[in-house]
């Protein structure tokens, strides 16, 4: 009875030795695909940053280029909103009329 209860034990000893031997295996092979995952993830996130990136530097290139146009048409539009009030207060002062101030000059605009 004693040699049996030996035995049993020794084999639900050695059971218990293959249990943890297998469980550090698998905690390995689940930490080496974490690992991996967390490996892609970084990658891929990487990635989308970087086109975000990309896509905002064309963004600004193209908004940079547009940037002399657009100026040049509102000084002009403002050059040709100058040219209207010099000459319609102009025709008011031929008409005796006071004219309420002068405009001689709009500044540049820069950037």
């Amino acid at each position: 009875m004693k040699a049996e209860q030996q035995r049993q034990e020794q084999k639900h000893s050695k059971q218990l030795e293959e249990l943890r031997s297998r469980h550090d295996v698998t905690m390995q092979e689940l930490q080496q695909m974490q690992n991996e995952k967390r490996h892609m993830l970084i990658e891929h996130e990487t990635q989308k940053l970087k086109e975000i990136d990309e896509q905002h530097q064309r963004e600004l290139r193209e908004w940079r280029e547009k940037l002399r146009p657009r100026k040049k048409k509102l000084e002009d539009e403002f050059q040709h909103q100058l040219q209207d009030q010099e000459q319609f207060y102009a025709m008011s002062h031929v008409n005796n009329e006071p004219v309420p101030y002068a405009v001689t000059s709009v500044p540049a605009l820069s950037y």
